[in-house]
């Protein structure tokens, strides 16, 4: 897991549904969308204006987007 007050979400296996994996996202994190078809995962950072897309099969950031490099808006609250 990261150090405390570091903003992270749980990678969980669905089958389990245990956590498999801690993926350290942007500030803040409040909502998360699944794409089961391509196993990518979207994470909603309210705090920095930033949206995380996590690859679900290997538990890591592709990429972190932000409202400089896409209009993510700001204080994003929710994906889908």
């Amino acid at each position: 897991m990261p150090a405390a007050g570091v903003a992270a979400v749980p990678a969980a296996a669905a089958t389990a549904y245990s956590v498999v994996a801690a993926v350290r996202v942007g500030s803040a994190p409040f909502a998360v969308g699944v794409d089961p078809a391509t196993s990518t995962i979207y994470v909603a950072n309210s705090g920095s204006d930033s949206v995380s897309v996590i690859d679900g099969a290997t538990n890591t950031i592709i990429i972190i987007t932000t409202t400089t490099t896409t209009d993510v808006g700001n204080t994003p609250y929710a994906v889908g």
